[in-house]
């Protein structure tokens, strides 16, 4: 996952696709610290249980507003995407700031639009040098669809904490992830600079969704919120 989102960041802002919310702890979504009644005593998920209990969570054609902030040395990105999981994948709106520049990306039934400067979106075709990350980004740009490549990685899961979100408990979890491992799942090799382990920290609430991740990767502290709404239709885009 967050090999993903660095790649759409380094694509967008670096090679120039455009032809040119807070943390665990608080924020948007009712959350608050620790405390949630029932204890880590009720956080119960494992290495061998956390991956096909969120799975099973996600109902089978719903939507999830994702917000998250990126910081390191000389980067500071927001982004704000609304995905659409259907049975044939997942559609997405993102918008992605940085330094006042922002992008704007549209995937639809694997059809992928990026707006220049302008706010005209082009359709980026199979030809285009930008398409293969941005269709990579397509593949796996949001957390339910790396699952697969989480579960192949997971080394280690433990809860550490409690929450409350929209004044229900929820669960924090320490997520240990073999990078290689997870690459392998993915098909892809290890990326340069990648740690050997990965450690996320993720809220989890109580219909077993997940509603928060941070994870710090190659200097950038990564903190994305997710918030369940009802299903919203993706639209092409007019180009022009």
């Amino acid at each position: 996952m967050p090999r993903t989102l660095l790649a759409l960041l380094a694509c967008l802002f670096v090679v120039g696709c455009s032809n040119d919310g807070d943390n665990a702890e608080g924020g948007g979504s009712g959350r608050n610290s620790s405390g949630a009644d029932g204890g880590l005593a009720s956080c119960g998920l494992e290495k061998d249980t956390l991956v096909p209990t969120l799975k099973a969570a996600v109902p089978t054609e719903s939507s999830a507003r994702v917000t998250m902030e990126m910081n390191g040395p000389g980067i500071e990105i927001t982004y704000d995407a609304t995905m659409t999981y259907r049975p044939g994948g997942v559609d997405m709106e993102l918008s992605a700031v940085q330094d006042g520049r922002e992008i704007a990306l549209v995937i639809v039934d694997g059809r992928i639009f990026v707006a220049d400067a302008n706010g005209a979106f082009r359709e980026v075709s199979d030809d285009d040098p930008t398409g293969a990350p941005l269709r990579d980004v397509a593949g796996d740009l949001d957390f339910v669809g790396t699952f697969d490549a989480m579960e192949a990685g997971i080394v280690d899961v433990g809860a550490v904490d409690t929450a409350t979100i929209d004044g229900a408990p929820a669960c924090r979890y320490r997520i240990d992830v073999d990078t290689a491992a997870a690459s392998q799942a993915e098909g892809d090799p290890v990326p340069p600079g990648m740690p050997d382990t990965l450690t996320y920290r993720m809220v989890v609430d109580s219909d077993d969704l997940i509603r928060a991740v941070e994870f710090s990767l190659l200097g950038v502290e990564a903190e994305g919120e997710l918030n369940w709404i009802d299903p919203v239709d993706i639209e092409v885009p007019e180009v022009g």
